[in-house]
C-alpha cells in the first residue's frame, strides 16, 4: 500500500513540475510536441492540437518536448517561430523555471488544505500558533504491556492522568512519565481521546512503574481559511529556506567526500517514510508531499547539468557571451551530470538498504 501512495505521490509531483514547463512554454508561443508522464515503454498516447499526450509505464520520471530545444530540429523559418531557441533569453528562463514554481506552488496549496482541515505534526510548526496540542500514545515498548491490557490504543490522546483525587491535565509527555514513575505501582485512571470520543481507562503500572508506551507530541491545528492562506505562505517560505539551506550544505559535505548519508533518503526510505506519514493521517501526508515537492524544486535549481539549474546556468551563459553554446557541449555536460545523479541515485539507495539491518 505504502508503495502503491508513494508511486502516486510521485506521479502527482511529476505531473506539476511537467505542467509548469507545458503552459508556460504554450504562452510563451513555443511549440510542444510530446507531454509524457513516466517513461517508455507507452500504455497510452493521443495527439491533441499537435502536442502528443503519453502515459508510459515506468512511473519514475517524466518529461515535456520543446521543439527547438535541440537545435538540429529546427529546419525552416516557420518552424523557428515557435521554437525554443528562436525565442528571447528571458523567455527560455522562465520555461525552465516554470516547472520549480510550479511545485513550490503546489507545496502551498497542499499546505493550505492541510490546514483548513487540520493535521497532527511532530513539533510546533513556524509561524503557526496551534490551537491545541496533544500527547499521543505513538507504540507500546513490548508485547502485553500494562498499557495494551489495560485497553489503550495507539493514537489515542491522552488528557489527563489521575490516582484518586491528584489528578493533572497532560500537556506534555514528561508529565505522563513523571506521574507514572511517582505512582507506586497505584490504579492510574487515564483520560483520552479517541475517535471525537473521551473515555477513562484505568493503567496498573508494573513493577517498575512503567505502563509500556512510547508517547509523541503533536500540535493539532485547524486553520480559518484567510489564516490558512498567509501562514500556509509563511509555512512554505520557511520550508524552502531550510530546504535550500540543508541541501546546499549536503552537497557542499558530498563535494569533499564528508557527506553523511544517514541524514538523507532514497526511494526506499521514502516509501518507508511515506508509510509512516499515512499512519498518522491524510493531511499529513499533504504535508508531507508538500516537503517532497519543496525538495524537489529546490534540487531541480541546483547548476547541475541534466536538471533545470544547469540549463538555466546554459541559458544564463548565452546572455552573457551572446551566442548559442555548442549543443553538443550541451549534450556531454548533460550525461556527465545524469551519470552523476544515477550514481548518487544508487548510493542512497545502497544507504536506504543499510538502514534496514
Amino acid at each position: 500500500m505504502s508503495i502503491l501512495l508513494f508511486i502516486i505521490i510521485l506521479g502527482a509531483l511529476i505531473f506539476v513540475h511537467e505542467l509548469g514547463h507545458f503552459l508556460v512554454a504554450k504562452y510563451t508561443g513555443m511549440r510542444v510536441d510530446a507531454f509524457a508522464l513516466g517513461f517508455p515503454p507507452t500504455l497510452w498516447k493521443k495527439k491533441i492540437n499537435g502536442t502528443e499526450y503519453k502515459l508510459n509505464l515506468i512511473p519514475f520520471g517524466g518529461y515535456v518536448s520543446i521543439f527547438g530545444e535541440n537545435p538540429d530540429d529546427v529546419s525552416t523559418d516557420k518552424d523557428v517561430e515557435d521554437s525554443f531557441t528562436s525565442k528571447n533569453r528571458g523567455s527560455q528562463a522562465i520555461v525552465l523555471v516554470a516547472g520549480v514554481t510550479f511545485n513550490i506552488l503546489f507545496a502551498w496549496v497542499l499546505l493550505f488544505i492541510a490546514l483548513l482541515s487540520g493535521f497532527a505534526s511532530p513539533v510546533a510548526l513556524p509561524g503557526i500558533d496551534s490551537e491545541d496540542t496533544g500527547v499521543i500514545v505513538n507504540n507500546f515498548t513490548n508485547e502485553n504491556t500494562p498499557a495494551e491490557i489495560s485497553g489503550l490504543m495507539i493514537d489515542d490522546q491522552i488528557l489527563s492522568l489521575a490516582i484518586d483525587e491528584n489528578k493533572i491535565e497532560v500537556v506534555i509527555p514528561e508529565q505522563v512519565v513523571s506521574f507514572v514513575q511517582e505512582s507506586n505501582g497505584e490504579v492510574i485512571d487515564v483520560e483520552v481521546l479517541r475517535n471525537d470520543e473521551t473515555m477513562v481507562i484505568s493503567v496498573i503500572p508494573d513493577s517498575e512503574s512503567k505502563i509500556g508506551t512510547s508517547l509523541k507530541y503533536v500540535t493539532l491545528s485547524s486553520i480559518p481559511i484567510p489564516s490558512a492562506f498567509i501562514k500556509s505562505f509563511l509555512f512554505t517560505g520557511y520550508l524552502v529556506r531550510e530546504t535550500t539551506i540543508g541541501l546546499i550544505a549536503f552537497f557542499g559535505d558530498l563535494f569533499i567526500l564528508q557527506a553523511d548519508m544517514e541524514t538523507v533518503s532514497g526511494p526506499i526510505g521514502i516509501v518507508g517514510l511515506v508509510e509512516e506519514a499515512a499512519e498518522v493521517g491524510l493531511s499529513f501526508v499533504l504535508v508531507f508531499t508538500a516537503l517532497i515537492s519543496i525538495n524537489l524544486a529546490i534540487i531541480n535549481l541546483l547548476p547541475i547539468p541534466a536538471l533545470d539549474g544547469g540549463r538555466l546556468l546554459f541559458v544564463a551563459i548565452e546572455a552573457i557571451i551572446r551566442k548559442p553554446i555548442n549543443y553538443k557541449f550541451q549534450v556531454w555536460a548533460n550525461t556527465i551530470g545524469f551519470s552523476v545523479l544515477m550514481l548518487l541515485m544508487i548510493l542512497l539507495t545502497v544507504s536506504d538498504v543499510g538502514k534496514l539491518f
